[in-house]
């Protein structure tokens, strides 16, 4: 999962998430937003998370496509991205982060996705 920056509360948020979701993985920190979102364009990496804004310009371009977002309601410009608290992955915190996918996700992906998010938090 690829982030613009190392340390700080984004990768604490990452390793939140990754926690929340019982899944293991790598955070890989950018110089910025726009180096950590090139490498999900090019597909060097498979996630990331950056401020919700950041993303969502090319979620509606169909280069990407919205996971989730750390906000404590979900976004009137995005309602149909689940917030953390609802798949139970991690906090809300003050800045609104999201994870993106590729754009071209197939539906069936994305679904299976949001339901491997969801799933380890099911049982709390």
């Amino acid at each position: 999962m690829g982030g613009p920056s190392a340390g700080g509360i984004i990768e604490m948020s990452v390793n939140e998430v990754l926690q929340g979701a019982g899944v293991s993985g790598i955070y890989a920190p950018f110089q910025g937003s726009t180096p950590a979102h090139a490498a999900l364009l090019a597909g060097t990496v498979d996630v990331q998370i950056l401020p919700f804004g950041d993303g969502l310009g090319q979620t509606r371009a169909g280069a990407t496509f919205g996971l989730a977002m750390s906000g404590p309601a979900r976004d009137p410009r995005a309602p149909e991205i689940p917030t953390f608290a609802e798949l139970r992955i991690g906090s809300t915190l003050m800045n609104s982060f999201s994870l993106w996918a590729p754009a071209g996700l197939p539906v069936p992906v994305g679904q299976r996705l949001a339901q491997a998010i969801g799933e380890p938090a099911a049982g709390l």
